[in-house]
């Protein structure tokens, strides 16, 4: 990989496995509930994106997205249970 365009990082996702792409959109989702600006809606729309190009299963990518977001949230809420707010 020589440039870092649009097509190089398509590419390079693609050549994930699985299991770490999933694992990637999770935590990007969970990222959400410590940087609120961070759109878990676009994580979503890119693992169904790459679903459509033959990488993975788009359910999937949304299990994947949704079980972050709400390991994001409970962990958040723990922290405030434990340490108030």
């Amino acid at each position: 990989m020589s440039a870092w365009g649009v097509t190089a990082l398509l590419d390079w996702l693609g050549a994930l496995p699985l299991g770490a792409l999933y694992a990637c959109l999770g935590a990007i989702a969970a990222a959400e509930n410590v940087f609120p600006p961070l759109p878990a809606d676009s994580v979503v729309a890119f693992g169904s994106f790459l679903a459509a190009r033959g990488h993975g299963s788009a359910l999937a990518a949304v299990a994947a997205v949704w079980i972050g977001n709400v390991a994001g949230a409970m962990g958040m809420y723990a922290l405030g249970r434990r340490y108030g707010a």
